[in-house]
C-alpha cells in the first residue's frame, strides 16, 4: 500500500482512540466539579454547624448564669 492510500481500519482506530481520550478527559472534568460543588456542600454544613453549636454554647452560658444566680 503506498503513502497515499486510505486505511480505513487505521482511520476507524484513531477516531475510537480520539473519541475515547475526549470522553475520558470530560468525565474527569465533571468528576473534579462533582467533588468542587461537594466540597463547598460540605463546607456550608460545617459552618451550620460551627454557628449552630455556638449559638448553643451561649445559651448554655446563659442557663447557668441564670441557675447560679437563683443559688
Amino acid at each position: 500500500m503506498s503513502f497515499w492510500e486510505y486505511d480505513a481500519e487505521q482511520h476507524l482506530k484513531i477516531e475510537k482512540e480520539d473519541s475515547y481520550n475526549d470522553g475520558f478527559q470530560d468525565g474527569i472534568k465533571q468528576g473534579i466539579e462533582s467533588e468542587k460543588n461537594n466540597t463547598l456542600r460540605e463546607r456550608k454544613r460545617a459552618d451550620a454547624a460551627e454557628q449552630k453549636l455556638a449559638q448553643l454554647q451561649e445559651e448554655l452560658q446563659m442557663l447557668r448564669g441564670q441557675l447560679a444566680g437563683n443559688n
